[in-house]
């Protein structure tokens, strides 16, 4: 990581338009990882594939309707994963 910033530094103190040149390419890989996750996303939901995170939320509504009290279920499982978090 600090061979990447020194490299940089250099280039910017040796020229400003390589800098530039070296911003437009890191602005272009940038933009296509980007494009590049949004069309796999559209062609797997195209196929009919759930994405996880999304699968989810859908299971968030049957596990809470077989919680009797709700507000005590949350309060224990916030106490809980606060306790494992140190």
């Amino acid at each position: 990581m600090c061979c990447v910033l020194v490299l940089l530094t250099s280039i910017n103190c040796y020229s400003v338009s390589w800098t530039n040149k070296v911003q437009y390419i890191f602005t272009i890989a940038k933009v296509s990882a980007l494009m590049i996750i949004i069309v796999i996303g559209f062609i797997q939901l195209a196929r009919g594939l759930c994405l996880f995170s999304y699968s989810v939320l859908t299971c968030v509504p049957v596990v809470t309707s077989n919680v009797s009290d709700r507000k005590a279920y949350l309060q224990t499982r916030f106490a809980n994963m606060c306790a494992n978090t140190r």
